[in-house]
């Protein structure tokens, strides 16, 4: 009896204290790959998973297929890539891969798209693919993104829509907006994306438009703004994105504020801000240093995933967890892109190196105490 009365009281005594400090009920397993392990460089920029579930990576230095052991590298002098920077990696319709050279972190205009076959390693310039059926140059492209099942939408700097398909081929739509830049898309085939104010260089509203350039949806936040960082789509599509403001009172300190839009007849929904957040170490106000795009959320999963060049933090809005990453993974502190496969497992392209990362719930612990 006096052993249960020790029990009780020790947990009556240490339960408030452990739900006060938010103990993580999450844990990350994590794998690391380098230059050590084969990686050709070590600066990660984009991350795809192909039709037969290997990983690329597009580094500085090469593009790197990943079976799960080992690397295998293609380059521009040994396979016939135009470029050995590859910032951007799409898949189409057909499976094949589109490598994006691009030269700017804001506007994706790329100086050289190839079209490489995973199957076959073979690889064609967009010029020798396309020729003179492309609508667009390359030095049209103001921004692009692609469906799952390989639907890929362009945004040019002449305010128009290219949707391509391997079926249809390019289909070109007048743009109802201008200076639109292409996020992602959504499961019902529309498109989400900013419009960019060039004068003051901020990304200020968030606009979604279906596949004919129409306006379906415009959201326009007061101001003060410093950027909005759209996340993407969760499992339920709805659409979440971060706002940073400048505090109204001095100091100025940026301030960040989660949204979430549910639909079109809804108004855009603050979720978490620095006052109602239910996560006291959650860090809205550090997103996005330098002005880059540095939220993602999973879309099998819900989970968010918000990086700052302090921290690297994992939290599910509607379920409540929340996970720190760092600083045992010290890469994360340099994160340029955040990649989730068919499992819903998250690759991060780190400038050190890539992350494997698998978020499982914590099992449960019980401690027994006996007395002797």
């Amino acid at each position: 009896m006096r052993s249960r009365l020790y029990i009780f009281w020790i947990s009556f005594v240490i339960w408030p204290i452990l739900a006060g400090a938010q103990v993580q009920d999450h844990i990350p397993h994590t794998q690391f790959s380098g230059i050590e392990q084969g990686l050709s460089h070590r600066d990660v920029h984009c991350i795809h998973q192909d039709n037969q579930g290997f990983i690329w990576i597009g580094t500085l230095n090469g593009l790197n297929r990943f079976d799960g052991y080992q690397f295998k590298v293609f380059t521009k002098e040994a396979d016939g890539l135009q470029s050995n920077t590859i910032n951007h990696i799409i898949g189409d319709g057909q499976g094949l891969m589109w490598l994006f050279n691009t030269t700017n972190q804001l506007f994706e205009t790329p100086s050289s798209i190839d079209i490489f076959n995973p199957s076959t390693e073979e690889v064609l310039s967009f010029e020798e693919k396309f020729g003179k059926s492309a609508p667009f140059s390359l030095s049209d492209i103001f921004s692009f993104a692609a469906t799952g099942d390989g639907c890929i939408v362009f945004s040019t700097i002449k305010n128009k829509l290219v949707i391509y398909t391997p079926r249809k081929g390019f289909e070109v739509r007048k743009l109802s907006v201008n200076s639109f830049i292409v996020q992602c898309l959504s499961a019902h085939q529309t498109i989400w994306g900013y419009i960019y104010n060039k004068r003051t260089n901020i990304r200020e509203e968030i606009v979604e438009i279906d596949f004919k350039g129409n306006i379906l949806y415009r959201f326009k936040p007061q101001y003060p703004i410093q950027n909005i960082f759209i996340a993407g789509v969760d499992p339920s599509d709805n659409l979440w994105f971060i706002i940073k403001r400048d505090s109204e009172k001095s100091p100025h300190i940026s301030e960040g504020e989660l949204f979430r839009i549910t639909g079109r007849q809804e108004p855009a929904k603050i979720i978490f801000n620095k006052k109602n957040a239910p996560i006291n170490a959650l860090n809205l106000n550090s997103v996005g240093v330098g002005g880059r795009f540095q939220c993602w959320i999973n879309p099998l999963r819900g989970s968010l995933y918000l990086f700052s060049g302090e921290s690297f933090q994992v939290f599910h809005p509607e379920k409540g967890w929340y996970n720190e990453l760092g600083p045992a993974n010290k890469y994360l502190a340099m994160t340029n892109t955040v990649f989730f496969d068919r499992r819903g497992q998250a690759w991060i392209g780190t400038e050190f190196g890539v992350y494997h990362i698998e978020i499982v719930p914590r099992p449960f612990r019980q401690i027994l105490h006996d007395e002797k």
